[in-house]
Parts: C-alpha cells; structure tokens; sequence
C-alpha cells in the first residue's frame, strides 16, 4: 500500500504540470482558464486524499518544524485571509469570476501545493519532476513557435504575439522565463548526458518564449535578472579579488552596456524592430507615461490603497476601487481602457487588495528565498545565482502583470524547492506503515467526493451547459431558458456569472420578441433577466455592470408592461450607481438619458455639463449635452455647447456626433469648420 500511495501522489504531481497544456473551446466559457483551474484543484485534492492516508499510514517521518520558508507562505496565505473576510466582498474574493478563478480557494490549493511539494520527496523525485514540468514547457514553446509559423494556429487569431495554451501572450513570456532560467540550472546539475542536452534544448526555447510573448514587462525582469546574478556571483565569488575575473566583469559589463545602448540608439533599424518584445520596449514613450492607462490604474491603486490601508477592499475587488476613483480621462484611450479588473501590477494591484500588510507579506515571499538562498553555502554557487536571478526576474515581470493559474503553478513550485535545499530537518522514509483501515478510506473517499463534486465538477458542468445556452439562444430561447435553469441547478460557486452571461445574450432577445408583437415570451424572458441580475446586485451590491443592465432594462421594461413604475426602479439603480462611480462617462450618460425619460430634465443636463466639466476633449460628452439641449427645445444653449466645443478645439468623428452638429449649426457652418470630419 505504501509503494501505491507513493507512486500516486508523484503521478498526480507529475500531472499538474502539464495543466498549463489544457485548452478546451468547445466545452468552456474561458477554455484557457477554466478547464487549466478545474484540474489543478482537482490534482491537488486528490493529492490531499493520499497525504490524509499518509497520516493514518506513514512512510514520511520528519521532525516538525517551521522554516522560513514555510512562515513566508503561510503569511500570504494568512494575509489573503484576512483581505477577503475583511474587504468590499467577500464573495467575489472567495471565489472571484470566471475569466480568472483565482479566488482565496482557488489559491488556498497553491499553497497546498507548496506543502505537499515541499514534504514528501526525496532529491531524485525532485529530479524527475525538473524533466517532467520541462518536457511540458517544451510542448508549450513548440506551439507557441507553430503560432508564429501560422498565427491562426490553436485560436492564436493572427496575432503577432502568441500564447500557445495560455491564452494570453503575457503568460507565454512568463512561462518562458521560469524554462529558461530552470532549464539553465539544470544543464548545470544534470549528471545523466541525454538530460543536460535536454535541459540545453528548453532552456532555449524557454528563451525564445520570451520573445515569442514579446512582453515588455519580461524583458525588463529578464534585464534586472540577469543583473541580480551577476551581483550575486561577484560578490559570492569576490571577484574583485581576482585580477582576471575582473577583467572578465569588466567585459560583461561594457559589453551588455553597448548592446543596451545599442538597441535604443537603432531603435528605428529593422533589425530592433524585427525583434518581438524589444520593438515595443524601446518604442514605449516615456514622456507619456502619466497618460498611459495602466500608469493611470496605477495612481487609481493607490488612491484605493488609502481607503483602506492595512488590508486593503479584499482580493479581486480593484475593481470597486478602480470604479470609485476612475478618471474621465481613461475615455480619451477608447471604451476599452475604461474597464480595469486589475491594476495590471502585482505591487499596486496588492497595494490596493491586501493593504500594506499585504504587500509586505508579498515582498517577503521573494525576500525570503533568496536570504535563503544566498545564505546556503553548501549548494553549488550557480543553481542558487540561477534561482535568485529567476526569483528577481519573476518580481520583475510582475511589476507591470498579474499572476495567473500558470505562474503561480511554478511560483510556488520553486519556492518548495528553495525550502528544500535550505532546509536542514533530514527526509527519513521508514519501511514500517500501519495497516490502513477501511474506515479511513472511507472517510477520506466520501471526502473528495464531496468536494471534488462541490467545487470542480458542478462547475465544471454548468459552464458547460451555460455555454450551450448561449449558443443555441439566438435560435431557440424557450430551449437556452430551460438550459440556463439546468445551470443554476447545479449551484456553481459562479452562478453569478452564469446570470450575467445569460442575460447579455438574451436582452437582444427581449427587444426582439416585442418587435414581432410576442409579449408574453418578452415578458417572461425581462422577468427572468430583471431576477436574476437583481440576485446579483443582493450577492454584489458594489458591482455597477450589473446595475447599469437594469437600469438599461427598466426602460424595455416601461414599454413591455405600459408600466411607468420600472423607470423609477431604474432612477433608484442610478442614484447607487452615480454614488459608486461619479465621474464614469458610461454611467453618466445611461443615467443622464433615464432622467430625460421620467421628465426630470435639470438633472440629466446636470450629468453631461459634469461629464464635459470632469474631461472637455471627450467628444461624445458635448455633442449628448448640445442634443438634450436641443431636445429640450433650448435651441441656443444647444448651439452656444457645440461653439463653445469647436472653440477648445474638439473634433467631432463619430457618424451621431458630425450629424448632431450638422442638426443645431446647419450644414454651412459645419462645412466651415476644421474641428468636423
């Protein structure tokens, strides 16, 4: 039995690292993300099932004691606790959405991960585990590289920047980081010829990976890695004592100065900017940055942060901060740039989250391991220049990303690494188990059942069955209406995002049962969409995309039931809403041509005046205020709002806002005017 509960739990560990492989678009809304978090969790538990065997049958004996590196991972975990319990909402920090999934439970079983990783093998495991999370990179880079051969290759969509399985070029040349700087180690370590050549061969392609994602954000870790080593080495090796490795510093130094200085002075050539990655690093206008919106999220961040400074609105919950603090000006990069669920920085993004408790406890989860690391004489100098570098670089990288179900799968896979080289507590396997008993395999079985079925297969089957009823319902709606009943059924831990993906996909569908005089079928499709999103708003009441859906259907609803009494809920939904994001030109708008429905005019003036007084070069802003003017029948206001436009230069593009100005200056004036396209 002992043999069978080894071998399992190192299978399971073995899997878990080509998670990263798992792509499903036929069976899942988010098929780079979903499926990728369903079987980790569900590797992880099964691992917890044989560990809580382990301990009625043990083979593993081991002297209890924290090391460092323990209280540093169990201090985030700690950390992202108390964000969660304590923050905007709890729920959403819990589970959070699933386009991430990466929630406090999701996390929990990294850090699960960590532990088990760190307890139970021996150092030939961990050599195997090095050659099997490789050989799955290898697969990753080899796709990736297919990509860049045919962009429409595996959902790539003819992007330059490629993903492979990840779904996102940030992770490709993250991941390709973590293969480069391992797979360099491991050259150095492998004793077995065949492995060193293999290591050889990823640590290439992981190289290449870089570019192949061509982040920026990689490319500045890769530098300030690379950096990190030759720091370490120098004065590990005091080489300023050594008057040839001096000679050779110097030369490495000169020259990776000429080649940076190099790169920037030909940024222009065709050769930078063949060079994924490096053309858009060099292309980045520092001059701009105030302007840039992740710059700007970053001084959103920041202006949550000291809303609540000790632990921050909870995990996944930048979002709320970045509603109360939005800046008109992210309009002026288009609509795209006006939605941030990220800070698009661990540091600010933690900032913001988890307070400045938790961006301590951030810090030291790389601190930690490299004290370690840099104390721990008796590992050979390069495997630990090698992993302070990668643990430098990693920072690096995420000081302008995020993690992700991929990075935080080799995060913590190193960092039980480093505990187990700096760890000085022997690994002692004894030969002598206690006979297991039925009970416990019971127990243990009915277990995981549980919670495997719980948290990953009901979810599992639900986002599956949400995703037929999208599908089908621009053809049968009654058929995607019961579809949607067999997903809530189910009662996945996301529900709530079942009911907003459900509702976007059919409000085209209540409009359009109306227009073909079908008013019961309208009336039981709004009924269905106004419950459930009001579930919603109950679950999240600080959520505004869900409020801004009613308010929108609250309109549609008046008409459908001849029933005035749905505007004035929608009024209610944009008193919240206004009061949860006051400067949102979105909200400002919806809610501005509501109160024009219910006749209270001064007010819905009185929101775009704000709108064009919070950012006077957003277009859209006038020419919706010169239109209510005319609409109100103050012909000269509405005239004196666009001279008054046309004076601060502002350039009217859009087909409405050209035909706005058309209708209040005449066609005369507009032909006269250089501010109208």
């Amino acid at each position: 039995m002992k043999d069978i509960l080894k071998f399992a739990l190192k299978v399971l560990i073995g899997l878990t690292f080509f998670v990263p492989l798992i792509v499903m678009p036929e069976n899942f809304i988010f098929p780079f993300i979903v499926p990728k978090v369903l079987a980790f969790r569900s590797l992880v538990l099964l691992s917890l099932g044989i560990v809580l065997l382990v301990s009625f049958s043990s083979w593993v004996k081991q002297e209890k004691k924290m090391s460092w590196m323990h209280w540093g991972v169990l201090l985030y975990f700690v950390s992202l606790a108390i964000s969660t319990f304590v923050g905007a909402d709890w729920y959403r920090s819990f589970w959070d959405n699933h386009e991430r999934m990466l929630g406090l439970f999701t996390l929990v079983h990294y850090g699960l991960y960590y532990f088990i990783l760190s307890t139970f093998f021996t150092k030939k495991d961990w050599e195997w585990f090095f050659r099997i999370f490789l050989g799955a990179g290898t697969i990753v880079m080899i796709l990736a590289a297919m990509q860049k051969i045919n962009p429409e290759f595996l959902l790539n969509n003819n992007a330059h920047r490629v993903s492979a399985t990840l779904g996102n070029a940030i992770y490709l040349s993250g991941y390709g980081l973590f293969l480069f700087a391992i797979g360099l180690m491991r050259t150095f370590q492998e004793k077995v010829s065949f492995w060193r050549v293999v290591s050889a061969i990823v640590s290439v392609l992981g190289f290449l990976g870089i570019f192949f994602g061509g982040t920026r954000g990689t490319l500045v870790g890769l530098v300030l890695g690379v950096i990190a080593f030759g720091i370490f080495y120098a004065i590990e090796q005091k080489v300023w004592q050594q008057k040839k490795a001096r000679n050779i510093a110097a030369v490495l130094i000169v020259s990776f100065m000429l080649l940076i200085g190099g790169v920037i002075q030909f940024k222009e050539s065709t050769i930078v900017q063949s060079i994924p990655g490096v053309n858009r690093l060099v292309s980045t206008d520092l001059t701009a940055l105030s302007t840039n919106t992740r710059v700007m999220a970053w001084g959103v961040a920041v202006d949550g942060w000291k809303d609540h400074m000790l632990f921050g609105w909870g995990p996944n919950n930048y979002y709320y901060a970045f509603n109360k603090y939005y800046r008109a000006e992210f309009l002026e990069h288009g609509w795209g740039e006006t939605w941030f669920d990220n800070a698009h920085s661990v540091l600010f993004n933690t900032l913001t989250t988890q307070g400045s408790f938790g961006v301590l406890v951030y810090f030291a989860l790389f601190i930690i391991p490299i004290v370690l690391l840099w104390r721990e004489k008796e590992v050979p100098v390069y495997v630990r220049g090698i992993l302070i570098a990668f643990l430098v670089a990693h920072f690096g990288h995420n000081l302008s990303v995020f993690e992700n179900v991929t990075s935080f799968i080799y995060l913590f896979f190193i960092l039980a690494y480093v505990h187990v080289l700096t760890c000085k507590v022997p690994f002692k396997e004894i030969d002598e188990t206690k006979d297991l008993s039925m009970l416990s395999v019971l127990f243990v079985g009915l277990f995981l059942l549980i919670v495997l079925y719980g948290t990953n297969i009901a979810p599992a089957k639900a986002n599956m069955k949400t995703l037929e009823a999208l599908r089908i319902a621009g053809v049968d709606v009654k058929v995607s209406v019961e579809l949607l009943h067999e997903a809530l059924a189910l009662k996945s831990p996301h529900t709530d995002d079942i009911r907003n993906d459900f509702v976007r996909t059919i409000s085209g569908q209540i409009r359009t049962a109306y227009q073909k005089k079908d008013i019961e079928t309208a009336k039981v499709l709004y009924d269905l969409a106004v419950r459930e999103l009001e579930n919603n708003v109950a679950l999240h009441p600080l959520d505004i995309r869900v409020q801004i859906s009613l308010i929108q259907l609250g309109e549609l609803g008046a008409v459908i039931y001849q029933d005035q009494s749905h505007l004035f809920k929608s009024v209610e939904y944009c008193k919240e809403v206004l009061a949860l994001s006051p400067k949102r030109q979105q909200v400002q708008y919806v809610c501005s041509s509501m109160y024009l429905t219910v006749r209270q005019d001064d007010e819905a003036v009185r929101l775009l005046q704000e709108a064009v007084d919070n950012d006077s070069s957003i277009e859209e802003s006038w020419w919706r205020l010169a239109a209510t003017l005319q609409q109100l029948g103050q012909e000269d206001k509405a005239k004196e709002v666009i001279q008054r436009a046309l004076a601060e230069g502002v350039v009217f593009k859009s087909q409405i806002g050209v035909q706005v100005v058309t209708d209040i200056l005449g066609s005369g004036e507009v032909d006269n005017s250089n501010n109208v396209e």
